[in-house]
């Protein structure tokens, strides 16, 4: 088991752990921050991506971390009540009381991921509504408060049923996982061995309390109205209910940012609360980026259009005597000039995170072009 406080130091736990569990799931930063400032808000999470992409592993990862009781279940469309809440207690019926054993159940876990959660029925629905809402279950005659902080869903594509749009809606933040983007990262995947359990000794619930001191400052309530304006403006409905929960996220991002107070740039966390549909993440990243940070928007779409000349070139390299190679290079060549003009553009913007990481993941595509082109020249 890897004790995480040895990894790092002059960093909090929370950052620590971040860190560690970054370090052991290639190219998933994002999601990791995004799940613990969840876990800190005690908000619920959508996983959306394609399958065999670490979902799965990743929240077991985070719950095991942090230490906290579990509950998991794969969704089909035959699951029934009784496997997630419990079976009826006979006992109980003898006395004309409708009860469910729910010991090592969901109604009994702080965190509970259900994979494949869409394939839910309706007989499941309306409970999962109450509890992720109210953390209430009921349960007999009267509800039972329940002691989950966050629930996780995943599944490999949206809800298509309109009366699954209600369960949809209760996940505050979705994160898109996509499968590994990057030769090199692909290939430290390949090496990585199993996953090794991570001893973090935070107590969340200590932490949670901590994002509720988090000071919201006048600024951050002009960006958020200011966001809440583009939003209209661009013909993007986000309901009041959703900015309003929102807050308690951007305090949590504070605080994983090791800040008492908030300031516009904890809006970045808003790029996985507003979209949609996949296809909308560029778009909603440079809505927000252009209220909070406009040069942090401009860097977004710096990345973008580096990825783009990327997809220009084709991962399998031509070998000597391939008619292809010659065209192969000049791609490689013109790819590359254009990557060293947007570097630079990237450079004029200044420091910030979002711009630094910008930069870094235009600078790996620029190393990967360059690895694809020596290969091709060498024509092994």
């Amino acid at each position: 088991m890897a004790n995480v406080a040895s990894i790092h130091q002059n960093k909090s736990p929370l950052q620590i752990l971040s860190l560690a569990l970054a370090n052991q799931f290639v190219e998933r930063q994002e999601a990791i921050q995004a799940m613990l400032i969840a876990v800190l808000a005690c908000e619920h999470v959508y996983l959306l991506g394609p399958p065999g992409t670490a979902k799965s592993a990743l929240i077991r990862a985070i719950a095991e971390a942090l230490g906290r009781s579990n509950f998991e279940w794969l969704m089909t469309l035959f699951t029934t009540p009784d496997e997630l809440f419990g079976p009826v207690k006979l006992s109980a019926m003898k006395n004309d009381s409708y009860e469910r054993a729910i010991t090592g159940k969901l109604p009994m876990a702080e965190f509970v991921f259900l994979d494949e959660i869409f394939k839910a029925n309706s007989a499941i629905i309306n409970s999962l509504l109450t509890a992720m809402n109210e953390r209430k279950y009921h349960n007999g005659l009267a509800p039972i408060k329940m002691p989950l902080m966050s629930l996780f869903g995943a599944s490999n594509e949206l809800p298509q049923d309109e009366s699954l749009v209600a369960l949809r809606d209760r996940f505050l933040i979705t994160v898109y996982v996509e499968p590994i983007s990057e030769r090199d990262n692909f290939k430290l995947m390949m090496r990585a061995g199993d996953f090794q359990p991570i001893n973090s000794g935070i107590d969340i619930v200590h932490e949670q309390k901590q994002v509720t001191l988090v000071n919201l400052t006048p600024e951050t309530d002009e960006a958020f109205a200011d966001l809440w304006a583009a939003c209209k403006a661009n013909g993007r409905h986000v309901s009041d209910r959703r900015f309003r929960k929102s807050q308690k996220l951007v305090q949590a991002y504070a605080h994983l940012e090791g800040r008492t107070i908030t300031i516009p740039d904890d809006l970045t966390i808003m790029e996985h609360v507003l979209w949609n549909e996949p296809s909308e993440r560029t778009e909603v990243a440079r809505l927000v980026q252009t209220v909070i940070n406009p040069n942090a928007a401009k860097a977004v779409k710096c990345v973008d259009d580096a990825r783009d000349l990327r997809k220009r070139i084709p991962v399998t390299v031509p070998k000597q005597g391939d008619p292809t190679r010659k065209d192969y290079l000049a791609t490689c060549s013109e790819s590359n000039a254009n990557i060293a003009e947007i570097l630079e553009k990237i450079n004029l913007l200044g420091k910030g995170k979002k711009i630094d990481s910008a930069r870094i993941e235009v600078q790996k595509i620029q190393a990967e072009i360059d690895t694809l082109s020596m290969q091709a020249m060498r024509g092994k």
